[in-house]
């Protein structure tokens, strides 16, 4: 039978307890004055909030860090970081955290952040790494935090909050399960990466060179084999009508705006149901299965998406062009990836219009220039790309599954529900 006891933080083990951050630190410092910094060539690292990243390391490449000089470090003696110390944001994205690993010992820290370190006899830092990274402390600090325009939190309020502790080789044995799984993340996500960088050389390969050419030909738009010809967009794509769904003020349609787009699997992930009479004033644009939907706004986001049987006849915002490719001329897949390309999205960036809502309007997507070979050649093209995204998306899947598996995991070891074994 489990022996348990009632906390401050709910029912811990019996072996547990409960203390204050406060309580496991030497030093739980900021300096609020940190700014107007000149920065060398050559000096010590500094670190800032947008080098932390979400697996709690920081960035390991110290060509991307900014350096300070000896003499503006020892103006700021209390954040100097030492291995196995924390740097955690407290003002304006408040919650990212990093473990200091012994290349950045020495390194100080920008005001966004506080420098934390444990008393390292009392706590493991990994396992309060693993603190940091859970709901529980990232909804603590958001109900701590002042509920203001710039969200802050303050030394003493943070050196305040509970921490559910387990004996010392208890805290190593959870520290070590977490961390296995923090690795298998990281390792897919290199994968992921790594892909992603294979298909944009591949892009730049396939949609400019094609497959198996000797002879090419100068261009407007550069060097292009020679069998291939160069088209406006809209000369090989269909004009797509507008609608009004208040004509038929019950029927019921699915509407997709352009925050229901996903820039990163370029997928529709989200989208409203409407009847005709509630229609909001942008969903003008009727869509089909296959058409190719781009946000006209800010194009640099790459808001794009291939439009899936299930929106078929369905309704879309002003806000996107649609691309509806002429069967038999061209390969919506292959017209699909050349949208995604730096040269088109470089250029539509370029002329986009306006300082609130940077767009471009349809006749400019329209008015882009498409390298166009064979229709079968596009269709290899676009299969090899695909085969590409199809393999990214198998990691991407297998890393939401890995991050569901430490969420769950975190939700039992954290808190003692599941006791682990310690040899």
């Amino acid at each position: 039978m489990k022996r348990v006891k009632q906390t401050e933080l709910g029912e811990l083990p019996e072996e547990w307890e409960v203390v204050k951050l406060g309580e496991v630190s030497n030093e739980v410092y900021r300096y609020p004055t940190y700014y107007n910094i000149k920065y060398v060539n050559k000096g010590i690292p500094e670190v800032r909030g947008k080098l932390i990243k979400e697996n709690g390391m920081l960035e390991s490449d110290l060509s991307k860090y900014r350096f300070i000089s000896e003499d503006t470090n020892s103006r700021f003696p209390k954040t100097i970081l030492k291995e196995g110390d924390f740097v955690l944001s407290v003002r304006g994205t408040m919650g990212k955290v990093a473990i200091v690993p012994n290349k950045l010992e020495g390194a100080n820290i920008t005001a966004n952040l506080i420098r934390i370190s444990p008393v390292h006899s009392l706590i493991y830092s990994h396992f309060l790494k693993q603190f940091f990274l859970s709901i529980y402390f990232k909804k603590t600090l958001n109900n701590l935090s002042p509920q203001t325009t710039i969200k802050t939190i303050t030394a003493p309020t943070l050196k305040a909050i509970e921490i559910p502790l387990p004996p010392f080789p208890e805290q190593r044995k959870i520290a070590s399960i977490l961390s296995t799984v923090d690795d298998a993340i990281q390792k897919t996500n290199e994968i992921i990466i790594k892909t992603q960088e294979l298909k944009k050389g591949l892009m730049q390969q396939l949609l400019t060179k094609g497959i198996g050419h000797k002879k090419f030909k100068q261009t407007e738009i550069g060097e292009i084999p020679e069998e291939w010809d160069v088209v406006r967009l809209g000369n090989v794509t269909e004009k797509v009508r507008q609608v009004d769904p208040r004509k038929n003020p019950n029927k019921r349609f699915r509407y997709v705006d352009v925050s229901g787009i996903s820039n990163e699997f370029f997928k529709i992930i989200n989208f409203k149901e409407y009847v005709g009479k509630d229609a909001p004033h942008r969903a003008r644009k009727h869509i089909k299965e296959h058409d190719i939907i781009f946000a006209t706004v800010r194009p640099y986001l790459k808001r794009v998406a291939i439009v899936p049987t299930e929106f078929n006849n369905e309704i879309c915002s002003t806000a996107f062009t649609i691309i509806r490719c002429v069967h038999g001329v061209v390969d919506y897949m292959f017209v699909f990836h050349y949208l995604l390309t730096d040269r088109v999205i470089g250029t539509l960036t370029e002329i986009q219009r306006g300082s609130n809502y940077p767009a471009v309007s349809d006749s400019d997507v329209h008015n882009l220039k498409l390298p166009l070979p064979p229709l079968p050649e596009q269709q290899k093209i676009a299969s090899i790309l695909s085969t590409v995204d199809e393999k990214i998306e198998v990691e991407r899947n297998r890393k939401q599954k890995l991050q569901e598996l430490k969420k769950g995991l975190m939700q039992v070891l954290l808190t003692g529900k599941v006791r682990v074994k310690v040899s």
